[in-house]
C-alpha cells in the first residue's frame, strides 16, 4: 500500500524513519549488560532443549500446533496473495489491501484479548483459531472480487492471532523454571 501511494523512494524513506525510531528506543531502554554463560557444545544445547520440551506435558503438542499454523498461513500471505491477485487480474495495490485487511483483524483480535485476557477460555481458541484461518484461506482462493478476499483474509487473521494469542501464554505457564 505505501508504494502503490508514495513509490518506492517514499517507501523507502518510511522505512529508514521505522528503522532509525526502533534503534533509538532499543538505545534508550538497552537492557543491563549480562556477559555470556559458558556454553558448551551446540549440539549438546540443542538435545538438552529438546529433551526439556519432550518432559513438560503439553508443550510438544502446543509447538506441533504453531508450527502447522505457521507451515500453513505464512506461505499463503507471502505467495498466495500475489499470486491470487495476480491470476485474477486485480490491481497490485489489491495485495496489499488484502494483507493489510490480515494485520487490521489480527490487530484488533491482539486489543480485545489485551483488554479481556485469555485466562479459563483456552480450548476454543485453540480450536477455533485454526478452523477461522483455513476457512478464510479456503475463501481466500475461491474469492472472484477482491473484497471477498480481502474478507477472507480478515478472518486468516482473526484466527491466526486468536490461536497464537492463547498458545504461547500457556507455552510460557509451562516453561521449567
Amino acid at each position: 500500500v505505501v508504494v502503490v501511494s508514495i513509490g518506492l523512494g517514499g517507501a523507502l524513506l518510511v522505512d529508514v524513519a521505522g528503522f532509525l525510531a526502533v534503534a533509538l528506543v532499543l538505545m534508550v531502554v538497552r537492557p543491563a549488560y549480562e556477559p555470556a554463560r559458558e556454553v558448551g557444545n551446540t549440539r549438546t544445547e540443542l538435545v538438552a532443549g529438546l529433551r526439556a520440551v519432550r518432559e513438560v506435558p503439553g508443550v510438544v503438542g502446543l509447538l506441533t500446533g504453531v508450527a502447522l499454523l505457521a507451515g500453513g498461513l505464512l506461505p499463503m500471505l507471502t505467495h498466495g496473495v500475489p499470486l491470487l491477485v495476480r491470476s485474477r487480474g486485480w490491481d497490485a495495490g489489491v495485495a496489499g489491501v488484502v494483507e493489510g485487511c490480515w494485520v487490521a483483524a489480527g490487530l484488533a483480535v491482539s486489543l480485545v484479548v489485551a483488554r479481556v485476557g485469555t485466562r479459563d477460555r483456552v480450548l476454543a481458541p485453540l480450536v477455533g483459531g485454526p478452523l477461522l484461518s483455513a476457512v478464510g484461506a479456503i475463501g481466500l482462493v475461491a474469492a472472484p472480487e477482491p473484497y471477498v478476499a480481502s474478507a477472507a483474509a480478515g478472518l486468516m487473521g482473526v484466527g491466526t492471532v486468536l490461536f497464537t494469542s492463547h498458545v504461547f501464554p500457556l507455552l510460557v505457564l509451562k516453561a521449567p523454571e
